[in-house]
């Protein structure tokens, strides 16, 4: 029995939805002045909150720019950059109280819909 119990612990703790890595990286990031990454298998929502863009063609650079290098740096397959408030929200309170990987997928397909 208790063989079960460490392998039902061992599968919870598994899934890391945050890279305190990853998060540095993007804050520390020109223009950013805060950041919440959420991580599903090669999937990635980096949330931020940056300083004022002029044009919208700027913001969207920015974000393009952001993503390819987390993308090379890192190595995921999708990076999604985006600056929702509700979004960055959600990636907060998960990078504070955790979540499922169930949560985790769920906000980044979201993410990608707004996009």
């Amino acid at each position: 029995m208790n063989t079960i119990i460490t392998c039902i612990c061992a599968v919870a703790t598994a899934f890391t939805p945050v890279s305190a890595e990853l998060n540095e990286y993007v804050c520390a990031y020109e223009s950013v002045n805060s950041a919440y990454c959420v991580i599903y298998g090669d999937e990635v929502l980096v949330a931020v909150q940056t300083q004022p863009f002029f044009t919208r063609s700027q913001y969207t650079e920015f974000k393009n720019k952001l993503a390819e290098d987390v993308k090379a740096k890192f190595g995921y397959a999708s990076v999604t950059v985006c600056s929702d408030s509700d979004l960055f929200y959600k990636a907060k309170k998960a990078a504070s109280m955790g979540m499922s990987e169930s949560e985790a997928a769920a906000l980044i397909e979201s993410a990608l819909k707004r996009k």
